[in-house]
C-alpha cells in the first residue's frame, strides 16, 4: 500500500510540474515584454537603451551585458539569471538587489510584476531568446 501511495504522489507531482512548465507562454511573454519592458530594454544584441539589452540574458551572469553601465549593487550581486533569480528580480527589483538602477514599485517609473503568471510568461520569453 505504501508503494502505491508513493507512486501516486510521484505521478501527481510530475503532472503538476509539467502543467506549470506548459502554462508558461513565451508568446504571451513577448507581448508583455513589448508592453512593459521594451521602453527601456531591447532584445537585440548590443542595443542598450535606458536599460541593458536582454538578448541572451537567460543563463548569463548579471551586469555582464557589454556597453552598459550597471549599478555597483548589480555588479557585486553574483547572480546568474535563472528562473528563480529572474522571478525574484521581476517581482521587486529593489528587494532582489538593493541599490539596483531598475525602477521598483512605488517609484514614478514603476517596475515590478505582481502577477506570478506574468512573471512566468516573461521568463519563458527571456529563456527562449538565443544566446548572443
Amino acid at each position: 500500500m505504501k508503494i502505491f501511495n508513493l507512486m501516486t504522489l510521484c505521478a501527481v507531482a510530475s503532472v503538476a510540474l509539467v502543467s506549470t512548465a506548459a502554462a508558461q507562454s513565451a508568446d504571451r511573454g513577448k507581448t508583455l515584454f513589448t508592453s512593459e519592458c521594451a521602453a527601456c530594454h531591447s532584445v537585440t544584441p548590443g542595443q542598450n537603451g535606458i536599460g541593458p539589452s536582454l538578448a541572451g540574458v537567460y543563463g548569463m551572469h548579471a551586469a555582464t551585458t557589454p556597453g552598459f553601465h550597471f549599478s555597483v549593487a548589480l555588479q557585486t550581486a553574483n547572480i546568474v539569471w535563472t528562473d528563480d533569480q529572474l522571478e525574484k528580480f521581476l517581482r521587486d527589483p529593489e528587494i532582489a538587489v538593493a541599490g539596483t538602477k531598475m525602477p521598483h514599485p512605488g517609484t514614478e517609473m514603476h517596475m515590478g510584476m505582481p502577477s506570478p503568471v506574468d512573471r512566468g510568461d516573461l521568463i519563458a520569453y527571456l529563456r527562449s531568446l538565443p544566446r548572443s
